[in-house]
């Protein structure tokens, strides 16, 4: 199956951390995912965390990763607050 086709009639929101020191997962790998999915009309977030500790940036580089999830996740608690009022009796 191509890329395309997983991806087809999924409304699956992405989020992508890459780690610009990265050799295993590449951050040219993620911009490509990225930019794929783009163009398939999924909603997809990438953030490039700036570290020189590579794969394990992920252990490491907590702060940064915060600072991307806290501001989703913030947003996410918003949009369901603002559901929960629209459909509550």
């Amino acid at each position: 199956a191509s890329f395309a086709d997983i991806f087809k009639g999924s409304k699956t929101k992405v989020i992508q951390i890459a780690v610009c020191s990265d050799i295993f997962f590449t951050p040219d790998q993620n911009r490509w995912t990225h930019h794929q999915l783009l163009e398939l009309g999924l909603d997809s977030q990438y953030v490039e965390l700036d570290s020189d500790d590579g794969h394990d940036a992920f252990l490491i580089e907590s702060e940064q990763i915060s600072q991307f999830l806290n501001k989703i996740f913030k947003n996410h608690e918003k949009h369901t607050t603002e559901f929960r009022r629209q459909v509550s009796y």
